[in-house]
């Protein structure tokens, strides 16, 4: 990116920080953020550790390794070292007085999505007397969807609506026909549905009967298969995205063979109403400006499911960003069960909503995908509202 719009795309949020600037650091790839905030992913020759100083106000400079001072492409203003009480010494040079910097960090590990700066590195640049915080807002303006990226997330959006469709199709096919149906037979049938579709993913979707479903990243396996019985639930949760820098949506859905028992039924109408009232919440705050930060959302979510009774079953956050890599992705996560994200919320951002509860006979969540706007949430999703019966 260059210079000019990379300081007017971070310095309004550094300022209305408080922050003096961003500092970028890397060792051998380590912090993976640093070279994609400035293009340098595929850099050559850099062996060494190297910083980047982005001020909130004024000109950006760089601190390399004498020997490697010629292998990094960005043309700003650059200072060597070579022993570790020079490294000291260009530190403080390249900080100029700053007293309030952000890093890749996170306090007491609390959000280890963000925590690609060692805590030696951190050290350092305290025992230079500046107070380092976290930059995971910062980075979240790299995060944000074009909106080329936010139509094939729709696109793959309804294509895992038909390949759930075609699973469930699958599923009362067999029990009409009499036939036992099998977790593992019925991932393989999703697996040839969402490659029909044209969808990639990492991994093979999830399918789990019963008590299976208590287990939220369950693994259906021909060597341990599991028949579905009457009265059992049917928990399908798969994703994928479309070929290139595309990103994934992800979905969960609930049914069951026959009538489902009534602390199933009202368990589920729990988790319907946490849900809609996380994207109630984040709807309310994107229309009206709120600041609202990701353990927040969470903390509506969870407050429901409490209130019904079900808090000790709960095993897991209430959603996560959806990434173009990879489904979990590095933006905001509605996260303050598992982690501390205290990041906020902004316009831009895909990210799923799946509160679930686990008592052990039987486990449910209702997934669902959303898209943020300035004028507020868009859910690009089926929403399921009560369990499917088979």
């Amino acid at each position: 990116m260059e210079t000019e719009k990379l300081l007017a795309k971070v310095g309004p949020v550094m300022r209305s920080a408080g922050l003096d600037g961003w500092l970028l650091y890397d060792f051998r790839g380590t912090n993976p953020f640093a070279r994609r905030v400035l293009g340098l992913e595929a850099e050559g020759l850099l062996t060494r550790r190297w910083f980047a100083w982005l001020p909130a106000s004024g000109e950006p400079r760089l601190l390399v390794h004498g020997i490697e001072a010629e292998n990094i492409s960005i043309l700003w203003p650059t200072l060597t070292y070579e022993s570790r009480e020079s490294l000291e010494r260009g530190l403080g040079q390249l900080l100029d007085g700053a007293r309030k910097v952000a890093m890749e960090f996170s306090p007491k590990g609390n959000n280890p999505y963000l925590s690609r700066v060692d805590a030696g590195t951190v050290d350092l640049i305290r025992s230079l007397g500046v107070e380092v915080v976290s930059s995971g807002d910062l980075l979240q303006t790299f995060l944000i969807w074009s909106e080329a990226q936010a139509e094939g997330h729709r696109q793959a959006a309804q294509a895992l609506a038909r390949a759930k469709d075609a699973a469930l199709g699958f599923i009362r096919t067999h029990l009409k026909r009499g036939s036992d149906v099998l977790e593992h037979e019925v991932q393989e049938h999703l697996v040839i549905a969402l490659r029909e579709e044209g969808l990639i993913f990492s991994h093979p979707p999830i399918v789990a009967f019963g008590g299976n479903a208590a287990k939220p990243h369950h693994r259906p396996s021909s060597q341990r298969p599991k028949a579905l019985k009457r009265g059992e639930v049917v928990l399908l949760d798969l994703w994928g995205k479309l070929p290139g820098p595309m990103p994934y949506a992800d979905l969960t859905w609930i049914a069951c063979w026959g009538a489902p028992e009534l602390e199933v039924t009202n368990a589920f109408a729990a988790v319907v109403e946490a849900r809609d009232c996380a994207v109630a919440f984040m709807d309310e705050a994107l229309r009206t400006g709120k600041e609202v930060r990701g353990w927040e959302v969470d903390q509506v979510a969870r407050e429901v499911l409490n209130a019904k009774g079900y808090g000790l079953f709960v095993k897991h956050r209430t959603g996560h960003s959806l990434g173009i890599e990879e489904v979990h992705g590095e933006a905001v996560h509605l996260d303050g069960f598992e982690s501390l994200d205290e990041r906020k919320l902004i316009p831009g951002l895909g990210l799923t909503v799946e509160p679930g509860v686990y008592p052990g006979a039987f486990g449910l969540r209702s997934e669902i995908d959303i898209l943020t706007h300035p004028f507020g949430v868009e859910v690009t999703t089926p929403l399921q509202n009560a369990i499917e019966l088979l």
